[in-house]
């Protein structure tokens, strides 16, 4: 297990990510995952909105800095936890997570390619980063996310298992602030946090599901018939 820990940070150079590895610039705008700030404990809080443009995605960026924009999140928590344990004087080694599956429709819930990378990245997960997670919120479940989470439980850890806890539209703002303070938690998400304008969607700081505008997919080379050896212009 050690030797396959070594190999996946020598693959994708995760000891020196955080300095040497600049993500698309479709990652960063259009990747809907946001940090919102520390629950109550001083833990990160970590926003992912489930209902995004993923064929987009995908078909923008190349599989692997999808996965090392993943891998780079997760980096960058694991280095807030380090500054919050400083800071606080105590331990803080874990993350909150939060996945809406608000709006999630059928299409983006069935589509393979999309859930095959999910998949993937399940699995880089909890093999390299186990005991990270402190807590995983499904809110806005519905039968789309039943559907999903039927292909995610058969690999996922029971020990990861154990600390999902899926809530529906009705409670899961009561839920969360249980644990997030009312003053960090977006006011979309049930707290009092707004953008300086008032606005309750928290632009400025959370990236939400939006559409891929066609000029970043990724074009396939095609020789054309004049650029072929031996075919005069």
């Amino acid at each position: 297990m050690l030797r396959k820990h070594i190999s996946f940070r020598k693959e994708y150079h995760v000891d020196t990510i955080l300095e040497d590895y600049e993500p698309p610039e479709i990652l960063v705008k259009y990747y809907p995952l946001s940090f919102l700030g520390y629950d109550k404990d001083g833990a990160p809080v970590r926003y992912v909105a489930m209902s995004g443009d993923s064929r987009g995605i995908l078909g923008s960026a190349k599989k692997k800095d999808v996965i090392k924009f993943n891998i780079l999140t997760v980096e960058r928590d694991v280095r807030i936890t380090e500054e919050q344990t400083k800071k606080l004087g105590k331990p803080v080694t874990q993350i909150t997570y939060i996945y809406n599956f608000g709006d999630l429709t059928f299409a983006k819930a069935t589509n393979r390619k999309a859930l095959e990378m999910m998949v993937l990245g399940i699995k880089i997960f909890q093999d390299n980063y186990p005991e990270r997670t402190k807590i995983l919120f499904h809110i806005n479940t519905t039968i789309f996310h039943s559907m999903m989470f039927s292909i995610f439980k058969k690999i996922l850890a029971s020990e990861l298992l154990n600390k999902i806890h899926t809530l529906g539209s009705e409670v899961y703002g009561k839920s969360l602030l249980e644990l997030i303070d009312a003053d960090v938690l977006p006011a979309f998400l049930g707290g009092k946090r707004t953008d300086p304008d008032g606005n309750p969607l928290c632009h400025s700081f959370v990236v939400h599901p939006k559409e891929v505008p066609e000029h970043y997919y990724l074009k396939k080379s095609e020789k054309t018939l004049s650029s072929l050896p031996g075919v005069k212009n």
